[in-house]
């Protein structure tokens, strides 16, 4: 089950520049296909497809690439 989907990381992510502006780090921990994508490589990485999807993740990461605020996804390799 899902805690926090990509749209809501993208809202919270909103909320926050909205009220302290940029300049502040992101890192999103847990959206692997298993939650933790033990024995893959980063440049293997996938989303769960209850949490978002490939197109989300680009999506928010352009919005921000920009900006003064950087995203990081956590890896396990």
């Amino acid at each position: 089950y899902p805690t926090t989907t990509l749209a809501a990381a993208e809202d919270i992510i909103k909320d926050i520049k909205k009220n302290l502006g940029d300049g502040f780090a992101v890192q999103l921990k847990g959206f692997g296909e298993s939650g933790a994508d033990i024995g893959k490589i980063a440049g293997n990485y996938t989303v769960n497809d209850n949490l978002g999807s490939m197109g989300q993740i680009k999506k928010l990461f352009n919005t921000y690439k920009d900006s003064d605020i950087d995203l990081y996804f956590d890896c396990n390799s």
